[in-house]
């Protein structure tokens, strides 16, 4: 299914994304689900366009689905059953949606499960292959799918990958709604065969404390039983629990100052200084990036660099293109304090650089993983601001540098 809504103030229908391919069913149930926005003081329309996938490269449409998001925001338990309407407008099926609120609950729940002596449901030669299917009850007395295994072939005792869900997504958060795990052996061609259900809820894993889970079968007696080996539950933290736990953010800044950004003196150069006000590109980057961040800086102390010049400050000269030097023209102190540093210690080093290049980030990577390092043991994240304009040359090796800096924290 392809999904398209309106986007923005125009009142045209954009593509949002589409489901995952379920393969030869006529009562496909759809894994992928979609975040999106509801504005109320906006008509916000959908349009589903069911698709039969017939290859690679091609596909064929069976129907078209309409609707709004105020439609299915006012529905009952936010369920809606869509006509699909063909190409002579006739009703060629039925689209069921569930549209949930967000729930503001960040639980997530990780899970690893194993059969112990599963139904064997198999053809003659051959064992069952068995797979497990987690879903929620849904508002029409039926099942929506939270989570798919995978296959593990011919076995009665298969011991299936862990796995993650968030609680929002599994349970609506409530730990006392009801879900099912229906466990089938796999069939190529789709006619999956059953092996056994059970229905529980979270409450029973987390404060009944149960771990070992009977299936049942509609014809058969024993059909085996799961074990929860594992289970878990955390909180999945964002941004702002980082924060509030004290983490600070340290910023550096690089600069580049490669010929390729026009001479200084040139009103086109994107380093010209104008009397009348106007940033630069430079200068409103700077603003713009450096004003949120040092947000979060506890001491406002950044480190300024800038790359791809010759330089000759009092105390401080190259020999040659440097493509990593300090702004303050002091290698013994290359930080800066709060935007006002910024701003005026790029203003006043253009004196004392002449521009040139390539364009390298390697040395800046470098210096900044050093600078990372040594911080390690504080309670910071570290932030690398470059500003360029031009082609990077050095790409190879700044793929090895950052690799080599996955365990910092940058």
């Amino acid at each position: 299914v392809k999904v398209y809504m309106t986007q923005g103030t125009r009142g045209v229908l954009e593509f949002i994304g589409q489901t995952d391919v379920v393969n030869e069913e006529c009562n496909p149930s759809f894994k992928k689900t979609f975040l999106i926005d509801f504005i109320f003081e906006r008509r916000q329309s959908i349009k589903f366009e069911v698709v039969e996938v017939l290859g690679s490269n091609s596909s064929e449409v069976i129907g078209v689905a309409t609707t709004t998001l105020g439609e299915l925001v006012t529905t009952i338990d936010g369920f809606s059953k869509l006509e699909i309407h063909g190409e002579d407008d006739t009703v060629v099926g039925f689209l069921l949606v569930t549209l949930m609120k967000r729930a503001a609950n960040r639980d997530m729940f990780r899970f690893k499960w194993r059969g112990q002596d599963l139904l064997d449901v198999g053809k003659m030669f051959a064992k069952s292959s068995p797979f497990f299917r987690v879903q929620r009850a849904s508002a029409s007395d039926g099942w929506l799918l939270a989570y798919e295994s995978e296959v593990i072939t011919e076995t009665l005792n298969p011991n299936w990958r862990g796995f993650e869900v968030r609680s929002a997504r599994l349970c609506k958060a409530d730990e006392n709604y009801p879900l099912r795990i229906e466990v089938l052996s796999y069939s190529t061609g789709g006619l999956h065969q059953l092996i056994g259900t059970l229905n529980f809820t979270m409450h029973d894993i987390l404060r009944g404390g149960k771990r070992s889970f009977q299936l049942s079968h509609p014809t058969r007696r024993n059909a085996g039983s799961l074990l929860l080996q594992e289970f878990v539950c955390h909180q999945r933290l964002q941004f702002l629990d980082f924060i509030r736990q004290g983490m600070q953010i340290n910023l550096s800044i690089a600069i580049d100052f490669t010929a390729s950004n026009g001479d200084f003196n040139n009103p086109n150069s994107l380093h010209a200084f104008y009397s009348n006000g106007f940033r630069n590109d430079y200068q409103r980057a700077i603003e713009e990036v450096g004003e949120i961040l040092l947000n979060y800086d506890s001491d406002k102390q950044v480190p300024l660099f800038g790359f791809g010049a010759r330089v000759c400050f009092p105390g401080f000269r190259s020999e040659g293109t440097s493509h990593c030097f300090p702004l303050t023209g002091d290698e013994d102190n290359v930080e800066v304090n709060g935007l006002e540093g910024i701003k005026k210690t790029y203003a006043s080093a253009r004196k004392y650089i002449e521009q040139d290049g390539p364009t390298y980030f390697a040395p800046i990577f470098r210096r900044f993983s050093k600078i990372a390092a040594a911080n390690k043991s504080q309670n910071a994240y570290n932030v690398l601001l470059i500003l360029t304009d031009g082609e990077l040359h050095d790409i190879d090796d700044c793929k090895t540098l950052i690799v080599d800096s996955a365990e910092l924290p940058i």
